[in-house]
Formats: structure tokens, C-alpha cells, sequence
């Protein structure tokens, strides 16, 4: 686990507003990533330059289907854990069923994660399926018109996969180890007229649960050296 995401493991045990405030860089598709009808699927590559020295590298999953961001786009986001109490501040929180929605999208990718390297479709197909769960009627004719126009089974194994996704969220209470990579409403609104950038889901896995002891340890070592753990202020771009 890389340091940032151990300590943010270790904040949500102690309050569950924690958040970070964070400049995001894209870099690039992954060696995961495929090309589907135009588009680029996840994982992607995107390095969080607000951590020393140099910043960190991340794959990041899309769940946005009617937003963009393509390398070198940079901006300021919020991470924080897909957790049930944080999800009004998510980009789609205030949607119906918002939770059941995040968690099915994090079930999906999930899935992605287990799959070999391959140039098949199969991934592909849980990228859409979790595009789906975002859509809005904007962009529902586009997405529908990419499913139906892409060979075999595939609009099949979508609406499946959709339908598998969004039963497993609704019986899913938490989400440990998965974390939400959403716009700073304030960048957006200053640079690019409120528009927001696509959101994202990261996952790390989380660490052993530490003894009461090592968690004040680990806040007192937190506040010495100056930690940049925040509760839930998104930080300016300039």
C-alpha cells in the first residue's frame, strides 16, 4: 500500500469525513486500457502531485461517461472513501439509489482488476456497464448507440453485467479499500464554467486494523510532522 493511502485508511478509522484535497495530473491509458468505439476504457494512469516529493502514480477507474479528461489535463479533486456517510459529496450522490449505484460500479471494476491481460472485449464490457450506472439522458443516446453498434454479445453481456452489478450494490453495506476521486466543485467553477472533470474510483487495499495504541501513535506522528489530513475542504487551485 503506498503511504498516502495507508494513512487515509488509518483517518477514516478515526473520523468519517476525512478527505484529501489533492492536484491530479492524467497521464495516460494503462496497459489494461482498450479502445471502444472511440473511446479509451479504464484503468487509466493519473499521478496526484500533492504528494512528496515527486507525487504518486495511480490507476484510477472512470465511472463518468458525461464528463472528459485526456492527458495532460490536470485538476484539483477530493479523494475520499466510498463509504455510504460520504456519498451526498460525490459527484453523483444526490442521484436516486446513489450508493447502491457507486457500490455496483465498484463491484465492476473490481471484477476488471481479476481479469488477464487481454486485447478480448470482456473488460471492455464491465467499463460500459459501469458508464451505464452514470448516464444522463444527455449522453444515454450516445453511450446506447456505441452498445448496439458493437459486434456479437456484446449489448448482451452489458445489460447483464449492469443488471449483476446493481444487485450486488444493493445488498453491499460498505466499500473498504475503495476510494472516490471527485472534482473540486470550486477549481471547476473557477476553470472550466462549473463543468467538472470525469470522476473516478481508486483501490487499494486496506491495511490490518491497529491496536488503539498504534492509532494515537499514528495521529500524534500525523500532527508532528504536519500531515495534510483534512476534513472535507476541498482545496483551491491557486
Amino acid at each position: 500500500m503506498q503511504p498516502r493511502f495507508f494513512l487515509l485508511a488509518i483517518a477514516t478509522l478515526m473520523t468519517a469525513e476525512t478527505a484529501f484535497a489533492d492536484h491530479m495530473v492524467f497521464q495516460s491509458p494503462s496497459s489494461q486500457s482498450n479502445v471502444w468505439q472511440g473511446y479509451w476504457t479504464s484503468p487509466y494512469l493519473v499521478t496526484d502531485q500533492s504528494v512528496p516529493p515527486s507525487g504518486e502514480l495511480l490507476t484510477v477507474y472512470c465511472l463518468d461517461f458525461n464528463h472528459e479528461v485526456a492527458p495532460p489535463n490536470s485538476w484539483d479533486a477530493t479523494i475520499r472513501p466510498l463509504d455510504p456517510g460520504d456519498v451526498s459529496l460525490f459527484q453523483y450522490g444526490q442521484s436516486a439509489d446513489a450508493w447502491q449505484h457507486y457500490a455496483a460500479a465498484a463491484w465492476l471494476f473490481q471484477q476488471i482488476q481479476a481479469l488477464p491481460l487481454n486485447p478480448s472485449l470482456l473488460e471492455t464490457e464491465y467499463q460500459v456497464a459501469a458508464w451505464k450506472l452514470f448516464a444522463v439522458d444527455s449522453h444515454k443516446d450516445e453511450l446506447n448507440l456505441g452498445i448496439t453498434n458493437t459486434v456479437g454479445t456484446f449489448e448482451a453481456d452489458v445489460t447483464k453485467l449492469y443488471t449483476d452489478a446493481l444487485l450486488a450494490g444493493s445488498s453491499t453495506k460498505t466499500e473498504p479499500g475503495w476510494f472516490v476521486v471527485t472534482t473540486d466543485p470550486a477549481w471547476a467553477a473557477e476553470n472550466q464554467n462549473g463543468v467538472p472533470v470525469q470522476e473516478f474510483l481508486i483501490h487499494q487495499d486496506p491495511p490490518p486494523v491497529p491496536e488503539p495504541a498504534a492509532i494515537l501513535l499514528l495521529g500524534t506522528v500525523a500532527g508532528l510532522l504536519g500531515l495534510r489530513l483534512r476534513s472535507g475542504r476541498p482545496a483551491q487551485f491557486r
